[in-house]
């Protein structure tokens, strides 16, 4: 009887153990399927519909795209315009307050770490004379690197921005 349910045991638990080791990612992939390495044509692809420029002369730009963490501009990077090398996203949010800023690098920083886990790098707060600030935090995975970024003074501030480019080793 101990046999037959040690057997019924493994039995069970083999689908389990089978999903859980195919369901770990072995490629970083951004929005709609994009992965580093892609080409122009193969980009555009992914995005489907969406409308894009040509910017920079080798790079693909989308504006005022939805994302997770609010509407923003994604900047595809190529290197001599034939390879995927690094995306930008910028959000197109306006800030008027320091807390304002604070407020949405902080919720984009919460959501990236519940993604990504906690970052090797965290920058609070760097005042330079008292009236600029920057906010930065970055995460380097075996899959991706992603540095995260906020800069300001006491009436003006700029977008966040993400870079995210494949990992150091790549």
């Amino acid at each position: 009887m101990k046999k037959l349910l040690l057997c019924l045991m493994i039995v069970l638990l083999l689908p389990v153990a089978a999903i859980s080791e195919t369901t770990t990612p072995t490629v970083f992939t951004f929005r709609n399927g994009v992965m580093f390495g892609m080409s122009q044509d193969e980009v555009i692809q992914c995005e489907g519909d969406n409308i894009y420029e040509e910017y920079m002369e080798a790079d693909l730009l989308y504006r005022t795209q939805e994302t997770p963490e609010g509407e923003a501009d994604i900047h595809y990077c190529f290197e001599g315009g034939e390879e995927l090398v690094a995306i930008i996203v910028e959000y197109t949010a306006e800030y008027e307050t320091q807390d304002d800023a604070l407020a949405a690098f902080q919720a984009i920083d919460t959501s990236l770490t519940a993604t990504y886990g906690e970052p090797y790098e965290r920058e609070d707060y760097t005042w330079y004379n008292d009236t600029s600030f920057a906010l930065d935090t970055a995460w380097d995975t075996e899959l991706v690197s992603i540095y995260h970024s906020v800069l300001g003074d006491d009436s003006s501030f700029d977008r966040d921005k993400l870079y995210i480019e494949p990992p150091s080793d790549y």
